[in-house]
């Protein structure tokens, strides 16, 4: 039910669609904005994004405060923290009488995974080994859902164990995608996002929590595996994900009854078409957003 806040981060990917995917011209001023090499800098090279001349470390602590310390001040002033005492809430999972029939849950996944990647890309540039990046960006990330889910025990939210679970398996995944070359090559968390009918049509204007309007995948992509690198396979992934309709008031007329469904799907690689054309930026865009209809599902309901 908290989710709408955790999907912040899923928001702003898929407010991000209208730039690039299907605009080549916006595409090719992105991509030239110069690039910075891709070694790491050395430590008397570091990249001070705060221009404070602080230590790496306390550039961290201070992130961090900051990160945690404004989303408990934004919870005090809209979301009742601290209104009541401390309780915890049984959302359920992937049920069809839960709020959303679990696409909140992937939701918060995906949220601490994008979170873990972004925190760990600062702390290497702020002079952090990779290893030791990609430890306290996942650690970063889950600290800050985590918290976020003690104060909303103090709120008409509840402390949700289900939420507190998915964060940790977003954050984890997180961790391994950046740690292990190989699975990153191979293994992508994607959300599409296209507004609901609900959302379209004004009913509601909620698009953090338009759950009618998100799909979360995992693609394979055969671009990550030797034997297929060099043929036209490499353009190719395979894709397994989850969305839910009909959950949300303003969706009922439009989509029938609630329903869960599990796809398949045979898609293009679209962030590797893009980065074999030397379009990094817009590559590494597509490696968290899934552009709609780039692919052909097979599906399965649940709720039929």
């Amino acid at each position: 039910m908290k989710s709408p806040r955790r999907n912040c981060l899923s928001l702003a990917l898929a407010a991000a669609v209208f730039a690039c995917p299907f605009a080549p011209r916006c595409a090719q001023a992105w991509e030239a904005v110069p690039i910075a090499p891709s070694t790491r800098p050395e430590p008397a090279a570091e990249l001070d994004l705060l221009h404070t001349g602080w230590s790496k470390e306390t550039k961290l602590k201070a992130l961090n405060l900051a990160v945690i310390g404004g989303m408990m001040a934004y919870g005090l002033l809209f979301w009742d923290y601290g209104e009541q005492g401390f309780e915890f809430h049984n959302e359920g999972w992937f049920t069809d009488d839960t709020n959303y029939g679990g696409a909140d849950k992937l939701g918060h996944a995906f949220s601490t995974y994008f979170a873990s990647q972004a925190f760990a890309s600062i702390y290497e540039r702020w002079g952090y080994d990779r290893h030791r990046g990609n430890v306290y960006g996942s650690l970063s990330a889950w600290a800050t859902f985590f918290m976020i889910e003690v104060a909303d025990a103090t709120s008409r939210y509840g402390f949700s164990y289900e939420d507190l679970i998915m964060d940790t398996l977003g954050a984890f995944t997180g961790y391994l995608r950046r740690e292990y070359p190989e699975f990153e090559k191979r293994v992508d968390f994607r959300v599409e996002y296209w507004p609901s009918y609900a959302v379209t049509s004004g009913d509601d204007t909620d698009i953090a929590s338009d759950y009618s309007g998100y799909k979360y995948l995992v693609g394979l992509k055969g671009s990550g595996f030797a034997a297929l690198a060099s043929t036209p396979l490499q353009y190719l992934e395979l894709q397994c994900g989850y969305y839910t309709r009909g959950f949300q008031n303003g969706d009922d007329d439009h989509y029938g009854d609630p329903h869960r469904v599990l796809y398949g799907a045979l898609a293009i690689n679209l962030a590797h078409v893009f980065e074999k054309n030397n379009w990094k930026k817009t590559a590494s865009f597509l490696r968290y957003y899934q552009v709609p209809y780039t692919y052909l599902p097979v599906e399965h309901n649940f709720d039929e």
